[in-house]
């Protein structure tokens, strides 16, 4: 199982398996997840460095905001798990082509503030795989 990642701004497509994200990135975010829903300010992300996050739940599917040190917003992510969260796919974009369910998005507000490339990988599949992880524990119960 994989999940399709694109970067809106470059169109690149990446597939992330679960076995190349760290345990404990999955379960930090899956904690951080859990309490951003829960609330409106951006909290630490605390296995992404020194950046900072709001959650919430957009058409099904997962909306991160990225924020760094000075409150800039940096990059917003988006998971979509299944076919009837598409709607969470960016309505301005027409360029890059939406890969079928589960994909996750990055669109990028600020470059100058981005993280490292490898950071940017572990924050991103991290949310994925958390948000997966999540989901399909609540399907279980």
């Amino acid at each position: 199982m994989y999940i399709t990642h694109i970067n809106i701004h470059t169109g690149r497509l990446r597939r992330s398996t679960r076995d190349q994200v760290p345990d404990a990135a999955v379960l930090a975010a899956q904690s951080w997840i859990f309490s951003a829903l829960s609330g409106g300010q951006p909290l630490p992300m605390s296995w992404a460095g020194p950046y900072h996050g709001t959650a919430r739940i957009e058409h099904g599917g997962l909306l991160v905001t990225v924020y760094s040190e000075t409150a800039l917003p940096v990059l917003t992510i988006r998971v979509a798990l299944r076919t009837r969260h598409a709607a969470l796919w960016p309505a301005s974009e027409t360029n890059a082509r939406k890969p079928q369910e589960p994909w996750s998005n990055t669109t990028v507000v600020t470059p100058e503030a981005l993280p490292a490339p490898a950071d940017l990988i572990v924050i991103e599949d991290a949310l994925m795989w958390a948000w997966k992880e999540m989901r399909t524990a609540a399907a279980g119960q």
